[in-house]
């Protein structure tokens, strides 16, 4: 199989994390990367586990990008990890975190 792209996500009617994560089985968990905005929408950049199928979020702030965005991520894996008893996670092609096994549930490799 090929390499997904956001393209071929966008063909299937999957254009954000939120989507891919709906075509998960329960738990409908990702972790994804929030930048920091200087237009007010966000005040920090994050790493955001977000469940879909309860519509909340935990947060793992960015005060320094360049400095802790790495340990962040690790630690907001390990929390969804811990908290939904996922062992795996992908890296899909929009830079989200799925539980494994997420891409080719819709027949494709990532």
């Amino acid at each position: 199989m090929k390499r997904l792209t956001k393209a071929d996500l966008k063909g299937m009617n999957i254009i954000n994390p939120w989507d891919l994560a709906g075509c998960q089985d329960v738990p409908k968990v990702y972790v994804d990367y929030t930048p920091y905005s200087p237009d007010g929408f966000t005040r920090f950049a994050a790493w955001l586990v977000m469940n879909i199928s309860f519509h909340t979020k935990k947060e793992f702030a960015c005060y320094s990008p360049r400095r802790d965005k790495e340990s962040k991520r690790v630690e907001a894996l390990a929390w969804a990890t811990e908290h939904y008893s996922i062992a795996e996670w992908e890296r899909s092609p929009f830079g989200s975190y799925h539980p494994k096994g997420t891409l080719a549930k819709i027949g494709v490799r990532g």
